[in-house]
């Protein structure tokens, strides 16, 4: 399993996301709260250019 997980809002072609340690959104259509949830889940962080996870961390 990956540290960290990719949002599907980046590009998934620099060559250090292809490494065991970083994995992509399984499902791209998945909203904010179930990248989040996902990512609480399997112990990842959320790499990500949203700005609205701001709110999911205080939540």
């Amino acid at each position: 399993m990956g540290k960290y997980l990719i949002d599907a809002n980046l590009p998934h072609r620099f060559a250090i996301w292809h490494t065991p340690d970083y994995e992509p959104v399984p499902d791209p259509a998945w909203s904010d709260e179930q990248v989040w949830q996902h990512a609480a889940l399997n112990k990842l962080t959320v790499i990500t250019k949203d700005v609205d996870y701001e709110v999911l961390i205080t939540a």
